[in-house]
């Protein structure tokens, strides 16, 4: 049974930059029923080159407030000031609930919640960051500091298996916290009418995502030439900012493909693109579910995609999109080349993709399932 009155859920994320995991938590916020939670989500400030979605939050109707020493960079003494900032809102606004994303605010917003004596606290792992790879001492310092801050989490959620298994292969939280929730396409992309075969007519690869590098856009890149060696026409858009763009420029210069490449830099609304791309293209390195794939499979785009992470658990290979060893430039380039050869492949595997999304990557889904978590965490939490 519901309670009386709305559970209140804060949400906590480190910014609302123009990418996956932000507009994710901003659907859930916007999609959880009115009727049972009320919702805040608190968010630092995004870098430059990244955009913000915070006008759009509040367009939507989202109680959202800054905090405004979280940042992504780590500076212990404004981190310092962003887990004080984060603890007197809190404390000046009783939660039942924190439900937190991304390193930096699920860190300092675990932490803030504790100390105010939140009852329940829940934190969403979207990817591994780069920072917790490898063997440096920072490394370990930052994989051991998750350690803690799980073991004083009641439900940690990951947004695929893949995320999962890499978690627990770091020992971070007991395997009783865990549920698996896939990220949901927003019903805009779902609703959008097939794309006709003239819409799709050119020869427009189109990759969607931050300029950084567990994205892999160096091998596309680099595949680029063989592809346009077959296909002379072909170019290329690359939609997002971020750290690798200028490096990537003169990657591209240095190739002789910088006239096919445009880098379009982050934009509001990738539908119109994705309505006229051949193909989608997701050379990841690493990736905890791939949404950008996703929203082009619901548009009924035809994917290529790197086999590695949640990647795997999004495109059927052969069926809905096609997969390929990550960071092997012929083996994506061999793939680009068969797939803008065969015009009835490309349709039959947009017509498939967007089933797919459709049956399984609704926002409903994984918007009923956190709310499930939450009630249940609630009824545990007023015994």
């Amino acid at each position: 049974m519901s309670p009386s009155t709305p559970i209140r859920i804060c949400h906590i994320v480190t910014r609302l930059a123009v990418r996956g995991v932000p507009r994710q938590v901003l659907d859930i916020a916007e999609g959880l029923d009115r009727d049972r939670f009320k919702v805040c989500v608190l968010t630092g400030h995004s870098e430059p080159e990244e955009g913000d979605l915070w006008d759009e939050a509040r367009q939507r109707g989202i109680d959202v407030t800054r905090i405004e020493a979280l940042r992504r960079p780590v500076n212990w003494r404004r981190d310092g000031a962003a887990l004080f900032q984060i603890y007197q809102y809190l404390r000046h606004h009783p939660c039942d609930i924190v439900h937190t994303h991304i390193a930096k605010a699920g860190l300092l917003g675990r932490l803030a919640a504790r100390l105010v004596g939140i009852p329940s606290v829940l934190h969403t792992y979207h990817g591994v960051p780069n920072e917790w790879i490898g063997d440096r001492a920072s490394a370990r310092c930052f994989v051991g500091l998750e350690r803690w801050a799980a073991a004083r989490t009641d439900v940690l959620v990951a947004v695929s298996e893949a995320v999962r298994r890499e978690m627990n292969a770091m020992h971070v939280g007991s395997t009783s916290c865990w549920h698996v929730i896939r990220n949901g396409v927003s019903s805009l992309f779902l609703s959008e009418p097939p794309s006709d075969a003239a819409e799709r007519s050119g020869t427009q690869l189109l990759a969607v995502g931050s300029l950084t590098q567990e994205k892999g856009y160096d091998v596309l890149l680099r595949a680029l030439p063989t592809i346009a060696s077959s296909h002379p026409e072909v170019e290329l858009a690359l939609i997002g900012d971020g750290p690798l763009k200028s490096s990537l420029q003169i990657l591209a210069n240095d190739l002789g493909i910088a006239s096919r490449v445009q880098f379009a830099g982050v934009v509001a609304d990738v539908r119109p693109w994705l309505r006229k791309a051949t193909l989608l293209v997701a050379p990841s390195l690493s990736e905890g579910l791939g949404m950008a794939v996703v929203e082009a499979m619901a548009m009924g785009c035809p994917v290529v995609a790197s086999k590695v992470g949640g990647l795997v658990e999004v495109v059927v290979h052969g069926e809905t999109g096609f997969l390929v060893q990550p960071g092997s430039v012929p083996l994506l380039a061999n793939q680009v080349i068969d797939l803008l050869n065969s015009p009835e492949r490309r349709a039959r595997l947009g017509l498939e993709g967007r089933r797919h999304a459709q049956a399984h990557f609704s926002r409903d889904r994984p918007i009923a399932q956190l709310q499930d978590i939450y009630e249940t965490l609630y009824r545990e939490s007023a015994k």
